[in-house]
Protein backbone atom coordinates (compact mmCIF):
# COMPACT_ATOMS: atom_id res chain seq x y z
CA UNK A 1 0.00 0.00 0.00
CA UNK A 2 1.41 3.37 -1.06
CA UNK A 3 1.20 5.57 2.04
CA UNK A 4 1.24 8.84 0.11
CA UNK A 5 -1.71 7.69 -2.02
CA UNK A 6 -3.52 6.52 1.09
CA UNK A 7 -3.05 9.87 2.85
CA UNK A 8 -4.16 11.77 -0.27
CA UNK A 9 -7.33 9.69 -0.32
CA UNK A 10 -7.90 10.38 3.38
CA UNK A 11 -7.66 14.11 2.68
CA UNK A 12 -10.29 13.75 -0.04
CA UNK A 13 -12.71 12.21 2.44
CA UNK A 14 -11.66 14.64 5.16
CA UNK A 15 -13.35 17.50 3.33
CA UNK A 16 -16.77 15.84 3.71
CA UNK A 17 -19.09 17.32 6.31
CA UNK A 18 -19.68 14.00 8.05
CA UNK A 19 -20.40 15.44 11.46
CA UNK A 20 -23.87 16.59 10.41
CA UNK A 21 -24.65 13.64 8.15
CA UNK A 22 -27.77 11.87 9.45
CA UNK A 23 -27.04 8.57 7.70
CA UNK A 24 -23.60 8.30 9.26
CA UNK A 25 -24.94 9.43 12.63
CA UNK A 26 -27.60 6.73 12.49
CA UNK A 27 -24.91 4.17 11.66
CA UNK A 28 -22.79 4.88 14.72
CA UNK A 29 -25.91 5.07 16.88
CA UNK A 30 -26.78 1.61 15.63
CA UNK A 31 -23.22 0.42 16.35
CA UNK A 32 -23.42 1.58 19.97
CA UNK A 33 -26.76 -0.16 20.42
CA UNK A 34 -25.68 -3.39 18.73
CA UNK A 35 -22.51 -3.73 20.80
CA UNK A 36 -23.79 -2.05 23.95
CA UNK A 37 -20.98 0.51 24.09
CA UNK A 38 -21.15 4.15 25.22
CA UNK A 39 -18.64 5.26 22.58
CA UNK A 40 -18.66 4.79 18.81
CA UNK A 41 -16.98 6.81 16.08
CA UNK A 42 -15.96 7.05 12.46
CA UNK A 43 -12.29 8.02 12.24
CA UNK A 44 -10.04 8.99 9.34
CA UNK A 45 -6.32 8.52 9.85
CA UNK A 46 -3.93 10.83 8.06
CA UNK A 47 -0.17 11.05 8.28
CA UNK A 48 -0.05 12.78 11.66
CA UNK A 49 -3.68 13.29 12.65
CA UNK A 50 -6.69 11.13 13.34
CA UNK A 51 -9.91 12.99 12.54
CA UNK A 52 -12.98 11.93 14.49
CA UNK A 53 -15.57 12.72 11.85
CA UNK A 54 -18.73 11.70 13.67
CA UNK A 55 -19.16 10.09 17.05
CA UNK A 56 -21.17 9.23 20.13
CA UNK A 57 -19.63 9.71 23.56
CA UNK A 58 -16.58 11.80 22.57
CA UNK A 59 -15.90 15.51 22.92
CA UNK A 60 -12.81 15.75 20.70
CA UNK A 61 -12.56 16.27 16.94
CA UNK A 62 -9.04 15.00 16.35
CA UNK A 63 -6.09 13.33 18.03
CA UNK A 64 -2.48 12.64 17.17
CA UNK A 65 -2.24 9.63 14.86
CA UNK A 66 0.42 8.11 17.11
CA UNK A 67 -2.10 7.98 19.99
CA UNK A 68 -4.85 6.52 17.85
CA UNK A 69 -6.25 3.09 18.72
CA UNK A 70 -7.39 2.85 15.11
CA UNK A 71 -3.83 3.02 13.76
CA UNK A 72 -3.60 -0.64 14.77
CA UNK A 73 -6.88 -1.44 12.99
CA UNK A 74 -5.73 -0.13 9.59
CA UNK A 75 -2.74 -2.45 9.57
CA UNK A 76 -4.96 -5.20 8.16
CA UNK A 77 -8.34 -5.76 6.55
CA UNK A 78 -9.65 -7.63 9.58
CA UNK A 79 -11.73 -6.40 12.50
CA UNK A 80 -9.55 -5.72 15.54
CA UNK A 81 -11.08 -6.71 18.88
CA UNK A 82 -9.32 -5.87 22.15
CA UNK A 83 -11.44 -7.40 24.90
CA UNK A 84 -9.37 -5.88 27.73
CA UNK A 85 -6.88 -3.12 26.97
CA UNK A 86 -5.00 -3.79 30.22
CA UNK A 87 -4.17 -7.28 28.93
CA UNK A 88 -2.94 -6.13 25.50
CA UNK A 89 0.66 -5.02 25.12
CA UNK A 90 -0.30 -2.47 22.46
CA UNK A 91 -2.65 -0.62 24.81
CA UNK A 92 -1.63 -1.38 28.38
CA UNK A 93 0.46 1.80 28.73
CA UNK A 94 -1.74 4.04 26.58
CA UNK A 95 -2.63 7.33 28.35
CA UNK A 96 -6.32 6.90 27.48
CA UNK A 97 -6.24 3.50 29.17
CA UNK A 98 -4.21 4.13 32.31
CA UNK A 99 -5.82 7.53 32.94
CA UNK A 100 -8.98 9.35 31.91
CA UNK A 101 -11.13 8.33 30.11
CA UNK A 102 -9.88 4.82 30.95
CA UNK A 103 -10.92 2.71 27.98
CA UNK A 104 -10.96 -1.04 28.67
CA UNK A 105 -12.55 -2.31 25.46
CA UNK A 106 -11.94 -1.47 21.81
CA UNK A 107 -13.19 -2.97 18.55
CA UNK A 108 -12.54 -1.45 15.16
CA UNK A 109 -13.32 -2.38 11.57
CA UNK A 110 -11.12 -0.79 8.90
CA UNK A 111 -12.72 1.56 6.39
CA UNK A 112 -11.47 0.16 3.10
CA UNK A 113 -11.95 2.22 -0.06
CA UNK A 114 -13.01 0.62 -3.33
CA UNK A 115 -9.37 0.71 -4.50
CA UNK A 116 -8.19 -1.11 -1.40
CA UNK A 117 -6.81 1.68 0.79
CA UNK A 118 -7.48 1.56 4.52
CA UNK A 119 -8.40 5.17 5.28
CA UNK A 120 -9.69 4.84 8.83
CA UNK A 121 -11.95 2.80 11.06
CA UNK A 122 -15.41 2.44 12.49
CA UNK A 123 -14.85 1.70 16.16
CA UNK A 124 -16.74 1.07 19.39
CA UNK A 125 -15.27 1.47 22.89
CA UNK A 126 -16.24 0.93 26.51
CA UNK A 127 -14.89 1.66 29.98
CA UNK A 128 -15.19 -2.01 30.96
CA UNK A 129 -13.97 -5.22 29.30
CA UNK A 130 -16.11 -6.67 26.53
CA UNK A 131 -16.06 -9.42 23.98
CA UNK A 132 -17.62 -9.86 20.54
CA UNK A 133 -18.85 -13.13 19.11
CA UNK A 134 -18.39 -14.04 15.44
CA UNK A 135 -21.79 -12.65 14.50
CA UNK A 136 -21.00 -9.29 16.10
CA UNK A 137 -17.62 -9.14 14.39
CA UNK A 138 -19.36 -9.71 11.05
CA UNK A 139 -21.90 -7.00 11.86
CA UNK A 140 -19.17 -4.48 12.68
CA UNK A 141 -17.44 -5.31 9.40
CA UNK A 142 -20.72 -4.89 7.55
CA UNK A 143 -21.32 -1.50 9.17
CA UNK A 144 -17.84 -0.35 8.16
CA UNK A 145 -18.54 -1.31 4.54
CA UNK A 146 -21.81 0.62 4.74
CA UNK A 147 -19.94 3.69 6.02
CA UNK A 148 -17.44 3.54 3.15
CA UNK A 149 -20.26 3.15 0.64
CA UNK A 150 -21.98 6.25 2.03
CA UNK A 151 -18.78 8.30 2.02
CA UNK A 152 -17.80 7.27 -1.51
CA UNK A 153 -21.26 8.07 -2.84
CA UNK A 154 -21.04 11.53 -1.27
CA UNK A 155 -17.61 12.10 -2.84
CA UNK A 156 -19.01 11.03 -6.23
CA UNK A 157 -21.97 13.40 -5.89
CA UNK A 158 -19.64 16.21 -4.87
CA UNK A 159 -17.38 15.65 -7.88
CA UNK A 160 -20.40 15.33 -10.16
CA UNK A 161 -21.71 18.66 -8.92
CA UNK A 162 -18.35 20.30 -9.59
CA UNK A 163 -18.28 18.83 -13.11
CA UNK A 164 -21.81 20.02 -13.80
CA UNK A 165 -20.78 23.52 -12.76
CA UNK A 166 -17.77 23.42 -15.09
CA UNK A 167 -19.87 21.98 -17.91
CA UNK A 168 -22.47 24.71 -17.49
CA UNK A 169 -19.77 27.38 -17.74
CA UNK A 170 -18.42 25.80 -20.94
CA UNK A 171 -21.92 25.40 -22.42
CA UNK A 172 -22.64 29.05 -21.63
CA UNK A 173 -19.49 30.08 -23.49
CA UNK A 174 -20.48 27.96 -26.49
CA UNK A 175 -23.99 29.45 -26.50
CA UNK A 176 -22.60 32.99 -26.31
CA UNK A 177 -20.21 32.41 -29.20
CA UNK A 178 -22.89 30.73 -31.26
CA UNK A 179 -25.59 33.34 -30.68
CA UNK A 180 -23.51 36.51 -30.91
CA UNK A 181 -19.93 36.16 -32.10
CA UNK A 182 -20.79 33.82 -34.99
CA UNK A 183 -23.16 36.36 -36.51
CA UNK A 184 -20.60 39.05 -37.24
CA UNK A 185 -18.23 37.13 -39.57
CA UNK A 186 -21.13 35.23 -41.19
CA UNK A 187 -23.00 38.49 -41.88
CA UNK A 188 -19.84 40.02 -43.36
CA UNK A 189 -19.17 37.02 -45.59
CA UNK A 190 -22.77 36.82 -46.83
CA UNK A 191 -22.84 40.56 -47.56
CA UNK A 192 -19.61 40.46 -49.56
CA UNK A 193 -20.77 37.38 -51.47
CA UNK A 194 -24.05 39.13 -52.26
CA UNK A 195 -22.11 42.03 -53.81
CA UNK A 196 -19.91 39.66 -55.83
CA UNK A 197 -22.97 37.94 -57.31
CA UNK A 198 -23.61 40.95 -59.51
CA UNK A 199 -22.12 40.20 -62.94
CA UNK A 200 -20.65 43.65 -63.34
CA UNK A 201 -18.99 43.67 -59.88
CA UNK A 202 -15.23 43.38 -59.92
CA UNK A 203 -13.96 42.75 -56.36
CA UNK A 204 -11.16 45.03 -55.29
CA UNK A 205 -8.23 43.88 -53.20
CA UNK A 206 -9.82 45.59 -50.22
CA UNK A 207 -13.00 43.51 -50.58
CA UNK A 208 -11.00 40.32 -50.87
CA UNK A 209 -9.06 41.21 -47.71
CA UNK A 210 -12.33 41.88 -45.89
CA UNK A 211 -13.66 38.51 -47.03
CA UNK A 212 -10.48 36.75 -45.92
CA UNK A 213 -10.58 38.48 -42.54
CA UNK A 214 -14.21 37.46 -41.99
CA UNK A 215 -13.45 33.86 -43.02
CA UNK A 216 -10.48 33.67 -40.64
CA UNK A 217 -12.59 35.07 -37.82
CA UNK A 218 -15.28 32.48 -38.49
CA UNK A 219 -12.65 29.73 -38.55
CA UNK A 220 -11.28 30.97 -35.22
CA UNK A 221 -14.71 30.90 -33.59
CA UNK A 222 -15.28 27.38 -34.93
CA UNK A 223 -11.97 26.20 -33.46
CA UNK A 224 -12.82 27.78 -30.11
CA UNK A 225 -16.12 25.92 -29.98
CA UNK A 226 -14.44 22.62 -30.93
CA UNK A 227 -11.90 23.10 -28.12
CA UNK A 228 -14.71 23.78 -25.65
CA UNK A 229 -16.54 20.64 -26.82
CA UNK A 230 -13.34 18.64 -26.32
CA UNK A 231 -13.15 20.02 -22.78
CA UNK A 232 -16.70 18.81 -22.17
CA UNK A 233 -15.75 15.29 -23.27
CA UNK A 234 -13.12 15.09 -20.52
CA UNK A 235 -15.78 15.33 -17.76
Amino acid sequence: MNEDNRVNLVMLFQRLDMEHDLELQHTITLASKLFDTPVSSINLIGKDIQWIKTNIGLDVKETAADLSFCKHTIKSNKVLVVSDTLKDIRFVDHPNVVSSPGYRFYAGAPLISRNGYRIGALCVMDYKPHNLNKRQVSLLKLLSEHVVSLMESKISLSELGENFEKQNIILSKIAEIHSHEYRRPITSIMGLISLMEHEDFIPSKEYLMMLKKAALELDGKTRTIMNLINDLRTY
